[in-house]
């Protein structure tokens, strides 16, 4: 997939697509005021479990060397200075290219929230425990459906961000961190 570049820099959000590709552009030109924008096409909707591959190859497609962390997360190591800005325009342009489907977008329902709270109360706590990491008591149910994303959210991965290289990527491994049902 090769990106073309646009003359226009903002054009007018119409769909929630569109104003999601808006507000991605938009933290594109936070760092990079003179990023042209480039045309993008929609190939096809994903789930979140086909982000780290689908996105990491579209960037290899784009030039740049991808590695998919075990986490989900993706990393193009080594690109220089001078690059980092064609990095954040690929980037750009492979979202756009990839995004996920609308339902993944939308707030969570209580019955997704509580879905999610019984699995971090009786799967993810446990596993994370099983592994000596230390997490925050829970909430009850009514004040984590309150709460959610928020800041006084419940935050059970809270643990995770003490760990490093292989350990980090054997309890992320281990320990999942929403159902995979929840969107179903």
């Amino acid at each position: 997939m090769t990106a073309s570049i646009s003359e226009s820099s903002q054009p007018t959000a119409t769909t929630g697509y569109d104003q999601m590709l808006d507000e991605r552009w938009a933290q594109v030109i936070a760092v990079f005021p003179d990023a042209v924008r480039a045309e993008t096409t929609k190939v096809r909707e994903i789930k979140p479990e086909a982000w780290a591959l689908t996105i990491a190859g579209c960037l290899e497609e784009q030039g740049f060397q991808t590695i998919v962390r075990v986490d989900g997360g993706i990393e193009s190591p080594g690109v220089p200075a001078a690059q980092q800005e064609a990095l954040a325009v690929a980037q750009f342009v492979c979202g756009a290219a990839y995004p996920f489907a609308e339902k993944y977008s939308l707030p969570l329902t209580d019955a997704q929230l509580s879905q999610l709270y019984a699995f971090w109360l009786e799967e993810s706590v446990p596993c994370l425990q099983s592994f000596g990491l230390d997490t925050p008591p829970a909430p009850t149910l009514a004040v984590f459906l309150e709460t959610y994303e928020s800041p006084d959210m419940w935050p059970p991965f809270v643990g995770l961000g003490s760990l490093t290289g292989d350990r980090y990527e054997e309890v992320v491994a281990a320990c999942p961190q929403a159902p995979d049902d929840l969107w179903d």
